[in-house]
């Protein structure tokens, strides 16, 4: 538990931004609601600022398909509904999928 309490709510490393849901616009990190930063959902997001990419996840895509909109990536692809768990590497931008029956799917974004 002590490590959860520390832990901050995004991790940057730029030029890339590691939150759960997502980010408001224009706003610091540092002043960021908890409700960007957890909970809230959206299907095309606004660009956070015009030097960050943000990583996130939280709107789940129901077809298991990466969501690439340039300056966001959301790599929640319906793991608990039954599609594929994501991973992304940053650098390199490939991914690896795997899902509930053990297949796996790689590629590149």
């Amino acid at each position: 538990w002590d490590f959860m309490e520390k832990t901050l709510p995004y991790y940057r490393i730029d030029p890339y931004i590691f939150v759960h849901a997502g980010l408001e616009y224009d706003v610091p990190l540092e002043n960021q609601d908890d409700n960007f930063l957890y909970w809230r959902k959206f299907f095309v997001p606004e660009p956070y600022a015009m030097d960050a990419r943000v990583i996130c996840g939280h709107t789940a895509r129901k077809n298991g398909e990466i969501a690439n909109f340039g300056h966001t990536i959301c790599i929640d692809t319906y793991a608990y509904g039954g599609m594929w768990l994501t991973c992304l590497n940053v650098e390199t931008k490939e991914f690896l999928k795997s899902n509930e029956m053990g297949e796996i799917e790689k590629g590149t974004l």
